[in-house]
This record gives structure tokens, C-alpha cells and sequence, in this order.
């Protein structure tokens, strides 16, 4: 079976299984498979055993969400066309057969959107999980953190990506708390861009009135202005959210958007900094000074883990960013 030049890049945390289930699943679809682990020791070690050496590794310390680990992922592997794959997903033989057969690696454009279909939430939404690294922004912000930088194109809805998603309110609270963090790099993205959404122009008519409104609002003044920015964008994504998914998904969606509002109000000014600081950065990789391997090796002595220690450092960033003005 031929193999297109194509590095599937596996992310995953203590989840072994799946993983080797995913590597035989792409054998032969796909010329090599990087996977960025986030296990603890002993699910490492187990993985490590089970796909054998015809699979690379690679060990980081977790940050709770995949996002900051895209960049470096990519750049892990040696092709330029890049299939990413969660340990909860599963593609179809209908898009492995997409790759065997018809997809071209001359193609111009940045991405193709996957369809996945969200089980417990019985729809399906694209994501541009096969792409061309050189075109791509890694921002490393949650929920957005791939953005194509030219053309897309949509594969027909049959060439699936199956997502076994495991949410929780509980995790979703302190997603809120680091989404608090990002949402100004959203708006500010909107606002250059005039583009309500990263795949593609999608309510374009809706992205130019909130880009002319938000530019009219800070000449009211810096902190009204991203009061009422933050306030409108969660009110346009909360009445997105209730089109979308199951009722208990739609109110769980609700409950995050009200609370990623209480969190920046715990500490608006301090967000503000960051949200302005982050843009200015490119990515939450170059904010952080997360992007290489060795970068970081250096959080594995820092006693938090997971999404803990990823707000931690967005937290120590924005006081010391304070702290020199």
C-alpha cells in the first residue's frame, strides 16, 4: 500500500490503548507517526512497549490541553502535511481511504476541514486536522488553536473523524478560567482579520460590525472598550452555542460562557495586559517561550501539573509584565 508523504501526530495522557489502537489503525495509510505524550511513568512505559520502535515518542509535561503542544508537534515531524488525531478520536476508513487515495500533498491550500462527529453531542463540526505545517498559525489559544493562513477546503461529510469526547463541568470550569486569558486574542484576531471565525470566512457581515464596533468602543476609552468587546463576543457565542449539540451540552456551553465572564472580572485589568501582550506575542507558544523541547523539560520540576501549571505560568508572565511597567 503506497503512503503519501503525511506524519499523523498522536496527542495523548495516560490513555495507552487507544493509542496503539490508532497506530494500527493508520499503518500504511500514513509515512510516519509521532506521538506527544503527556503520560504519567508507568503509561509511558506501556505505550512505549506496545507500538513498537517504528513509532517515535515523545514525553512532555502536561499543560491540560493540547494547544500549547501543536507547534512543536509539527515541527517533531519530518513532512510538511500534518494529520492531528486526539487520543479520544478515530477516523473513518472512508477519510484513511481519502488519503490513500485522493489526497493530493501538491495541493496550495492550508487545510482540509475533517468532519467530526461529536458523540455526545450528536453533531458534526470541521476542524482543520489535516494540514500543511508551513501554512498554518499555532496560536496555542484553546479552542482555536490552529489557524489556516490561506485556503481550505471541506471534505464531504461521509470521510468522518469519530470524537469520544469526556467532558465535565469540572473541567470545563478551569477551561473557562484559562479561557479568561485568551478571549482577547480572539477579539483582537476578529477585529485585524474581519473574519468571525480562523476556518474560514464565516459571518463575515457579522466580524466587520463587531471589528467597527470594538474600534469605536475603546475610543470611549481602553477599559470600557474591552468591557463591552468581551461582553458582545460571549453573548454572539452563547447564542451560537444554543443552535448546537444536545440541551445538557448547550446549557453546559452557557455555563462556560458565564463563567469565562466572571473570571475576567476577578482581575479585568490584569487580563487586559495579557490579552494585549499575547497578540502582540503571536501565540501563547511565544508569550510562554514554549517551543522547543528543551523549553519544556524545564517545567518538569514545577510543582503543578496539567492545566494548573499552564495558568500558573500565564498568571507569573502577567505579573512580571506588570511588574517591569
Amino acid at each position: 500500500m503506497d503512503k503519501k508523504p503525511i506524519s499523523a501526530v498522536i496527542y495523548t495522557k495516560d490513555n495507552p490503548d487507544s493509542v496503539v489502537n490508532l497506530v494500527k489503525h493508520l499503518d500504511g495509510y500514513v509515512e510516519e507517526i509521532v506521538i506527544v505524550d503527556s503520560s504519567s511513568p508507568e503509561n509511558l512505559k506501556e505505550l512505549s512497549q506496545l507500538v513498537g520502535n517504528n513509532t517515535r515518542i515523545y514525553n512532555l509535561p502536561a499543560l491540560g490541553i493540547v494547544e500549547p503542544f501543536q507547534k512543536l508537534g509539527a515541527n517533531l515531524a519530518n513532512n510538511n502535511w500534518i494529520l492531528h488525531l486526539d487520543d479520544d478520536e478515530f477516523p473513518s476508513l472512508n477519510l484513511l481511504n481519502f488519503l490513500k487515495n485522493k489526497f493530493n500533498p501538491d495541493d496550495e491550500i492550508s487545510a482540509f476541514l475533517l468532519p467530526r462527529l461529536e458523540s455526545q453531542r450528536n453533531f458534526i463540526g470541521y476542524h482543520p486536522r489535516l494540514y500543511n505545517k508551513k501554512k498554518m498559525i499555532f496560536s496555542g489559544i484553546i479552542h482555536w488553536g490552529l489557524i489556516p493562513i490561506n485556503d481550505i477546503k471541506s471534505l464531504d461529510k461521509d470521510k468522518l473523524l469519530f470524537h469520544h469526547e469526556r467532558f465535565s463541568f469540572k473541567k470545563w470550569k478551569i477551561y473557562a478560567l484559562l479561557d479568561s486569558y485568551a478571549i482577547g486574542y480572539k477579539i483582537l484576531w476578529i477585529m485585524k482579520n474581519k473574519i468571525w471565525h480562523p476556518f474560514g470566512n464565516k459571518r463575515p457581515n457579522l466580524a466587520k460590525i463587531f471589528s467597527k464596533l470594538v474600534e469605536m468602543q475603546f475610543l470611549i476609552g481602553k477599559k470600557i472598550g474591552w468591557f463591552l468587546a468581551v461582553t458582545e463576543y460571549l453573548i454572539a457565542c452563547a447564542a451560537y452555542a444554543l443552535k448546537n449539540g444536545k440541551i445538557k451540552f448547550r446549557m453546559l456551553k452557557l455555563k462556560y460562557y458565564l463563567l469565562i465572564f466572571v473570571n475576567i472580572l476577578k482581575d479585568f485589568n490584569r487580563k487586559i495586559v495579557v490579552w494585549e501582550n499575547l497578540f502582540s506575542a503571536g501565540s501563547l507558544s511565544d508569550y510562554l517561550g514554549l517551543n522547543e523541547l528543551e523549553d519544556f523539560e524545564k517545567l518538569r520540576d514545577k510543582y503543578k501539573k496539567g492545566l494548573d501549571l499552564l495558568i500558573s505560568l500565564i498568571e507569573e508572565k502577567a505579573k512580571g509584565t506588570k511588574n517591569e511597567k
